[in-house]
């Protein structure tokens, strides 16, 4: 029976090997959740405007005048102009049909305060973002604002919406357009807004890195979640990635694209798309990101020593790269 025992301790131990399965039980966040787009529909527009002016100002003016783009918040036709928003038929279809989708929202608003409980873990010194709801008119999905999330409800109906084929949104677009991928968006959409590095003469490895870092702070933000959901690809696409990082990564060395700094020669490895134009149909798109990914997981499992954290503040691409040892996978 000893033997027994000690056969399955080994066992679990040796499956237990997930460095972000972290211990986050003693983490406490207190987020708020405003439903935003409730209020703007269902109260009197010069309520909704009184209290977001005093309230929420930052978001009321990104929402009015970038957003929805219906005038300055200061302008004395802004309850006119939000009354005509409110008003208008399609809108107010698009608002009935997401208070359906949408009617519960907690299992989604539970999966990003369980990822927001994970990025206190990790940066307990930064601001933990409150959520906030809106339509956009399919203007824009997530916005990372100063203190918040701020998710279009409207961007996430599902691929065969009907508007969204209507508005011959492409396919690609609009797989990503899934309840379910709400939470890794929302969580992608504050990293980036956070620690993503946008540099002048940007190398391409450059962007590998400072791409891949986002991706390896989702892999901390969803320890269990499936990798296809942290970088938006389909099954099919994560299959072609994965099985392709030798020859991927031998074009990069041959082209010599690793250190060029020509913007025109190097963003379709990084541009959203169907597929990868550098490669053949059926490749997975934005194989930059998925690529500078593979290099930050090798990194730090070579060295274990630095957290996460740490991670973030390094800005020596080539130190990564030669400290990650990496080998693309056959």
């Amino acid at each position: 029976m000893a033997f027994a025992y000690l056969i399955l301790c080994l066992v679990f131990v040796g499956c237990n090997n997930n460095v972000h399965d972290v211990d986050i039980e003693s983490v406490e966040i207190n987020i708020e959740v405003d439903r935003f787009d409730k209020k703007l529909f269902e109260q009197p527009v010069e309520q909704t405007t009184s209290q977001y002016k005093s309230y929420n100002s930052y978001f009321f003016k990104i929402f009015t005048e970038e957003i929805i783009a219906v005038g300055e918040v200061s302008s004395p036709n802004l309850n006119q102009n939000l009354t005509m928003f409110i008003n208008d038929a399609e809108v107010s279809k698009i608002y009935n049909d997401v208070q359906v989708e949408f009617e519960d929202l907690e299992p989604q608003i539970d999966e990003i305060s369980e990822g927001l409980r994970y990025y206190n873990y990790h940066f307990p010194n930064k601001i933990t973002p409150n959520i906030i709801t809106y339509i956009s008119g399919f203007n824009y999905g997530v916005l990372a604002l100063d203190s918040s999330i701020a998710i279009g409800l409207d961007m996430f109906l599902g691929k065969d919406y009907p508007y969204y084929v209507n508005l011959q949104f492409p396919l690609y677009k609009r797989e990503k357009l899934e309840k379910r991928k709400m939470p890794y968006a929302a969580i992608e959409g504050w990293l980036k807004a956070e620690f993503l590095q946008e540099k002048q003469n940007q190398s391409c490895l450059s962007k590998l890195i400072s791409s891949g870092k986002i991706l390896y702070a989702m892999d901390a933000m969803f320890p269990f979640g499936p990798d296809s959901l942290k970088i938006n690809y389909s099954p099919r696409q994560m299959q072609w990635a994965n099985e392709n990082q030798v020859a991927v990564w031998t074009y990069l060395i041959d082209n010599n694209l690793l250190y060029n700094k020509n913007y025109g020669e190097t963003f379709k490895l990084f541009n959203d798309g169907p597929f990868t134009s550098m490669f053949k149909l059926g490749s997975a798109p934005r194989i930059g990101e998925y690529m500078g990914w593979q290099i930050i997981r090798s990194f730090m499992q070579n060295n274990p020593d630095v957290s996460l954290s740490e991670l973030m503040k390094i800005e020596d691409e080539q130190y990564i790269l030669v400290k990650s040892n990496f080998k693309p996978k056959k």
